[in-house]
């Protein structure tokens, strides 16, 4: 029979802290508490549905790229000032989708501080961080919270290589790593778009996969 000390091993160290109440749910059979959480997957919690998808928010970002842009090539020939510009544009998108970062940062922690399954809701923080991307860079600050909501979330119960392929292949990972500049061997489209930047063979690294994906996975 499993003991309180058990039961608090459990709910401390396994989950995220007690909750009112969680120390009795879990006293009869710690293990099986703990165990009935990483069963299966589970549907989409309403905290994250209510969220913009990966694909709402990337045309957030480029429309806020585009308008910047425009900006930019106008103030540029009204004063000469191109990496002033520049920067102003970084800080433009940057003030469009912190307010995305923010509610998607906001809805986690909602369901970690009321989540009644606190062992799944920790592996889900343990996978994110082991499949990291940074919103210090532009182009992931909205997309970075999305990645956790649509690629690790509703993956936690299946097999690891489902989690592994949705990660690699969600947007903000792809963003992260620069792979959308990223090419299959022997691409012809890879070899068209080399010869029309002017790239030589000898003159610059060949367009291929990017290795900051081999070092990920």
């Amino acid at each position: 029979m499993a003991s309180e000390f058990d039961s608090v091993i459990a709910v401390n160290r396994f989950g995220l802290g007690a909750l009112p109440g969680e120390l009795v749910l879990a006293k009869s059979d710690p293990r099986g508490w703990l165990a009935a959480q990483v069963k299966g997957n589970r549907a989409q919690s309403d905290a994250i549905a209510k969220l913009p998808t990966s694909t709402e928010i990337f045309k957030r970002y480029v429309d806020a790229q585009e308008a910047r842009r425009d900006e930019r090539a106008e103030r540029t020939q009204e004063t000469g000032a191109e990496a002033v510009q520049a920067q102003r544009v970084v800080q433009g998108i940057r003030q469009v989708l912190a307010p995305v970062y923010l509610e998607q940062v906001a809805a986690r922690y909602r369901i970690a501080g009321s989540t009644d399954e606190p062992l799944r809701e920790r592996l889900i923080h343990f996978w994110t961080n082991h499949f990291a991307v940074s919103a210090d860079k532009v182009a992931v600050i909205g997309l970075a919270g999305a990645l956790e909501n649509e690629a690790i979330r509703p993956h936690l119960g299946s097999r690891f290589v489902d989690m592994l392929v949705a990660v690699e292949s969600h947007p903000a990972m792809i963003l992260y790593l620069d792979n959308q500049q990223s090419s299959g061997p022997n691409s012809q489209l890879a070899r068209l778009s080399s010869r029309r930047q002017g790239r030589g063979d000898n003159e610059q690294r060949k367009i291929g996969i990017n290795e900051n994906l081999a070092r990920e996975i």
